[in-house]
């Protein structure tokens, strides 16, 4: 009661502020619990050690609706487009808008910080069903180890449909590891379902992370984040077998530097560096969340270019000869597929943090 009878702008140190609302290694800069919205929104101009948090997935809200925006402007008559995109900008713009928000008002209290963290993987997970839909529509048909149709016209004889006319050549059926179509066209079927299993499952995981002692928790949490990019797996086949042929038309430069930032965001994740190195001294800029935030912005930005330069150069034809559409984009299976998705989560985290409270005492940190 003494700390919440404090100024609200006086920032404390971990040991005056209850142990589930500290943050391994960090030491000092926290905001008082109890602050009010207000106290909240105004802390976001202030050096706490979650200001930089808000500011580094804020600022990429803002930049990320500009470039959707833009997508929009130029790509807004092709309709086979359009759904996905809406899916797609919903999915990124989520989870930089509540990312944002849980480190901004996760001060109002220990309840209200549960609830905001349990939104933002919820979050987390829907955005990883709706990069799921983008690679789906905007890079898998492109992918020659990849579609079924082609598959199709290679083992029939016939040239490739016309609607995928491309100044890439294809390989030859002898070229074709019948393993590599097997597993192909299992992910194809299976594309949509697992990419909802999986984000039910990151949601899931992370939610119950923040109820069990897990020495391990970010661990945890960054292996499932990452769970759903296993889906692009025929990406990094095509990539390693095609790749003098396919990097211009799938921007393979910008999905290898992707990767590559995803790693790095859930090294920072996991080890904690550089704050377990000098507790205290990266308390407000340098710690390793503000880095997380920056390399998953960076990551989640280069998947963007990625979309726009296939959107670009390798428009998403609606259908194909011979009635073959196996990738086509209908607001169902776009938008639709993920405001189920979404409803489902929202439903499930009031349900959890209803009937499944945390129990914050001094032993266990969230």
């Amino acid at each position: 009661m003494a700390t919440l009878r404090r100024h609200r702008s006086e920032l404390l140190l971990s040991k005056e502020i209850p142990f589930a609302a500290t943050e391994y290694f960090i030491t000092s800069g926290y905001r008082a619990l109890g602050s009010s919205p207000r106290d909240c929104i105004r802390s976001a101009f202030m050096l706490t050690n979650e200001t930089l948090n808000f500011w580094t997935h804020f600022g990429p809200l803002l930049l990320c609706l500009a470039k959707f925006a833009s997508l929009l402007s130029t790509h807004g008559g092709r309709e086979s487009q359009l759904y996905p995109l809406y899916a797609y900008a919903a999915g990124v713009s989520g989870v930089f808008a509540f990312s944002s928000m849980a480190h901004l008002f996760n001060a109002l209290s220990l309840r209200a910080r549960d609830i905001w963290y349990c939104l933002d993987y919820g979050a987390v997970s829907l955005y990883g069903a709706a990069s799921s839909l983008a690679y789906y529509h905007f890079i898998n048909p492109h992918l020659q180890i990849l579609d079924p149709c082609y598959l199709k016209f290679w083992a029939s004889g016939k040239s490739h449909p016309s609607s995928y006319s491309s100044n890439v050549a294809l390989p030859q059926t002898t070229e074709l590891n019948p393993i590599h179509t097997d597993l192909c066209g299992v992910l194809h079927t299976l594309f949509k379902p697992l990419s909802f299993l999986f984000a039910c499952v990151c949601l899931t995981a992370c939610c119950l992370s923040r109820r069990r002692c897990w020495k391990h928790r970010y661990l945890v949490r960054t292996l499932v984040f990452l769970l759903p990019q296993t889906l692009t797996l025929p990406v990094m086949v095509e990539l390693t077998l095609y790749g003098n042929s396919i990097r211009t038309s799938l921007a393979g430069g910008l999905f290898l530097r992707h990767w590559g930032w995803l790693v790095l965001a859930g090294l920072f994740n996991i080890t904690k560096i550089p704050e377990c190195l000098k507790p205290g001294t990266f308390d407000i800029v340098g710690h390793s969340h503000q880095w997380f935030h920056i390399f998953t912005f960076l990551s989640i930005f280069d998947e963007i270019l990625m979309m726009e330069h296939t959107m670009t150069t390798r428009p998403l034809p609606a259908t194909l000869n011979d009635g073959l559409a196996p990738t086509s984009a209908i607001f169902a299976s776009t938008v639709g597929f993920l405001a189920i998705l979404a409803t489902l989560m929202v439903i499930f985290i009031a349900a959890f943090c209803r009937w499944f409270p945390p129990i914050f005492d001094e032993k266990k940190s969230l």
